[in-house]
């Protein structure tokens, strides 16, 4: 039987399956995976294949939350220890020290925020640091300042003007 990732067009029945299967296994009712989810899983490599798919799914229904499963099918971040380093140039330590931690200061504070639903002072409290600093933080990342990316206000609707 070939590799999960080579039959993606299997993949909505086998969610499908295997949550009717964990709702009634754990008497749960969480909902079939959003479009958008079902495009990740589509393009997931699946190095686990179907049991790695079963487990997500699992995890899914106990826990119904969609965030709680993205993150396992995000591609893995960034090395920021894998930096180039000039053979023969001077290198800063300094620099490239402030820089992995702002990086990894800036994935810790997003990933608290995303768990606590992007409540800041329940957030702050998580990571042992004031909610102002938390804020500063948050500005100083270029992290959006709440789960919204902050939109243009839409333009008033055009009102008719009645002619005399």
């Amino acid at each position: 039987m070939p590799a999960l990732r080579e039959r993606a067009g299997d993949i909505p029945e086998l969610v499908e399956y295997f949550l009717e299967h964990h709702n009634r296994k754990y008497n749960c009712r969480a909902k079939m995976l959003s479009p958008e989810m079902m495009g990740v899983l589509r393009k997931y490599h699946w190095p686990g294949n179907i049991r790695e798919l079963e487990n997500l799914i699992k995890r899914y229904v106990i826990l119904g939350d969609e965030e709680v499963i993205s993150a396992d099918l995000a591609p893995p971040s960034t090395d920021f220890f894998n930096t180039d380093i000039p053979v023969d140039g001077q290198i800063s330590l300094k620099k490239l020290t402030r820089q992995a931690v702002r990086e990894l200061e800036r994935k810790v504070i997003l990933k608290v925020l995303q768990n606590h639903h992007w409540n800041r002072k329940q957030a702050a409290r998580a990571l042992s640091i004031s909610y102002r600093a938390l804020l500063y933080k948050i500005r100083d990342a270029g992290l959006p300042s709440n789960r919204m990316a902050k939109r243009e206000p839409e333009d008033p609707p055009a009102q008719e003007i009645a002619a005399d």
